[in-house]
């Protein structure tokens, strides 16, 4: 009888000793789980911040070539309009009066083109407008007005852009819209 207590506690030493032994194993594995979580977690971490540096830096960029085209926009479209409306409305002496109204008339008309320029210009640079009438048809409007000055022939194949795109993405993208036809404008 004293051999099979003997047995007893031997198997309840391996057994105890092997339950042990498991209980070790799946605690180095959970710390070797954790340790893979927390990591990844750090290169997500990492990663997301590096995204939204890239983000900020490129919104920056865009930002600084718009201002800069509409800079370049006011100086040579509303600017030079505006040099000529002026010299429209000069009298001079030496002109005969249906000449004066002529100009004055040219002059009106071009003040009122200049006015057009300057709302365009301001809706571009307000997201609020932006928002309130949609990517899609600021967008058009803008293919629109390209279209009526006659130097260029545009034609848009646009898709629905979706309605669940956040605000901001909204505006990067109406301002790399711009940029791309600031771009090609200049170039051409």
């Amino acid at each position: 009888m004293h051999t099979n207590s003997e047995e007893v506690i031997l198997i309840l030493i391996i057994s105890t000793v092997l339950i042990l032994l498991l209980v070790a194993v799946v605690v180095v594995a959970l710390l070797i789980q954790n340790k893979r979580k927390y990591k990844h977690r750090q290169q997500l971490s990492e990663m997301q911040g590096h995204f939204e540096k890239t983000l900020l830096q490129t919104e920056l960029k865009i930002l600084e070539e718009t201002f800069s085209a509409i800079s370049q926009n006011l100086h040579d479209n509303v600017g030079s309009n505006i040099s000529t409306a002026m010299l429209l409305l000069y009298r001079d002496e030496n002109m005969k009066t249906a000449e004066q109204e002529e100009n004055r008339k040219e002059a009106l008309a071009m003040l009122d083109k200049i006015v057009d320029d300057l709302k365009h210009i301001a809706r571009s640079l307000n997201p609020d407008y932006l928002f309130k009438i949609g990517l899609n048809e600021a967008i058009q409007q803008r293919i629109v007005q390209l279209t009526k000055t006659k130097k260029y022939e545009l034609e848009l194949l646009l898709n629905e852009i979706p309605q669940q795109l956040d605000r901001k993405k909204q505006v990067i993208l109406f301002y790399i819209f711009q940029e791309a036809i600031n771009n090609i404008a200049t170039s051409i």
